[in-house]
């Protein structure tokens, strides 16, 4: 028997499998974390990665999405595009950039540098 794993990805506004993974370990932005040792309310980044790639991964369509007004199943119709081989090493804890701050306020930070650069 073969070491695998299941990774089950969500395809909603998604039309191929890079995205999908872009949006399986996007960051999430936090506010209202309380942090376990200090008892503080503080803000967090939390995002999901592939720790380990095992020999064998089967990455999961969930072509399913709930209609929030009947409460029931639809399935998910629209193309959806995939490669023969798929490079998993950029979704995976070693291939991401650590986490820092959200992608908002760095960018925030970057033009507060430049106002402060000009004047």
């Amino acid at each position: 028997m073969q070491d695998c794993h299941i990774l089950s990805v969500n395809i909603q506004g998604q039309s191929n499998l890079t995205g999908a993974m872009e949006s399986f370990v996007h960051k999430e932005r936090i506010d209202d974390f309380r942090c376990d040792q200090c008892n503080e309310v503080k803000g967090c980044v939390r995002r999901t990665t592939v720790r380990d790639l095992p020999p064998l991964l089967i990455i999961h369509l969930n072509r399913y999405d709930i209609d929030l007004e009947t409460f029931t199943t639809k399935k998910l119709l629209h193309r959806f595009e995939f490669p023969v081989e798929f490079n998993m090493t950029p979704y995976t804890f070693e291939g991401m950039p650590p986490v820092g701050k959200p992608q908002e306020e760095e960018e925030e930070g970057e033009e507060d540098a430049e106002e402060s650069d000009d004047g």
